[in-house]
């Protein structure tokens, strides 16, 4: 599996092609660039450099990038998760990339990791960037939790090409970051999950809003953009209704993963007119409002 870490390895910062990687995001600080990785097997990471990632990257038609959620050590979080999306999409030639950034155990936005978060941002525009300079293959993000905080701050930055498209899942934002004029609008496409149950997220506040009851004022939503109710479906898939964009525990996709299946196969967002921007999922794979 291809991976970027936006945590500084804890074998050091020099890039070196080859060499044995290890993180501890718990303890880890962000990089300044990202480095480019592939993961073996369960703890087995070696650095591959930018060039032959990218080389590699290409035999895909789109790349997703998955920034996971606080709280989350790699094999139990990150690469676990993105391994379930693979094989959902594998049959759309989607490359599933998970993305590492520093954040601490416990509950998702804990003590420095907002921080850590908005800090992470730098080497991921930077990725980004290199990610963008393919024309051919269209470049995706899916970010749940205190990963959208990540995706926010790399937008912020100047010089990141447009995304084909943004999914953000239970994000731990405030209810107006999805206004136009703001970083997370340079997306083609931008796509909220949000569900007024979901309990990780209710701890957070008014911080995390926008992943509970939806943007504050849809019509000031950018004109490619869509607020995506899941709340009678989220728990379907998840207790705490937060991480209800992966399958359910019998390992059935439900209706925001077809949902976001099916917005990047047909580079639409389902459900969606110029005039309704707000799609309630119900409980059937794709059963939208």
């Amino acid at each position: 599996m291809l991976f970027l870490s936006l945590s500084r390895p804890i074998e050091g910062p020099r890039s070196t092609p080859g060499r044995p990687l290890s993180f501890d995001l718990p303890n880890g600080e962000p990089g300044i660039a990202p480095y480019f990785c592939k993961r073996h097997a369960a703890h087995v990471y070696e650095e591959a450099t930018e060039a032959p990632f990218l080389a590699r990257l290409g035999t895909a038609r789109q790349a997703l990038l998955y920034l996971h959620d606080g709280g989350r050590r790699p094999e139990e979080g990150a690469f676990r998760e993105a391994a379930i999306l693979q094989r959902a999409l594998a049959e759309d030639g989607v490359r599933v990339v998970p993305v590492l950034w520093p954040c601490r155990e416990g509950s998702p936005g804990a003590g420095d990791e907002p921080l850590l978060a908005a800090q992470g941002g730098l080497a991921l525009a930077r990725a980004l960037a290199r990610l963008g300079a393919d024309d051919a293959r269209p470049t995706a993000v899916l970010a749940h939790g205190m990963g959208a905080r990540v995706l926010q701050e790399a937008l912020r930055r100047s010089g990141v090409p447009r995304l084909d498209a943004a999914f953000l899942a239970a994000p731990a934002l405030p209810d107006d970051a999805l206004e136009a004029g703001g970083p997370l609008a340079a997306a083609r496409r931008l796509v909220l999950y949000h569900a007024a149950a979901d309990a990780v997220l209710a701890g957070l506040g008014d911080e995390a809003a926008l992943g509970r009851t939806g943007p504050a004022l849809v019509d000031l939503l950018p004109e490619r953009a869509a607020a995506v109710d899941a709340g009678a479906v989220a728990a379907g898939c998840d207790p705490k209704a937060h991480a209800y964009h992966l399958p359910d525990g019998a390992g059935r996709p439900g209706p925001v993963l077809a949902h976001l299946q099916a917005a990047l196969r047909t580079g639409d967002i389902p459900g969606t007119r110029p005039w309704q921007r707000r799609v309630r999922l119900a409980p059937g794979v794709e059963a939208y409002a």
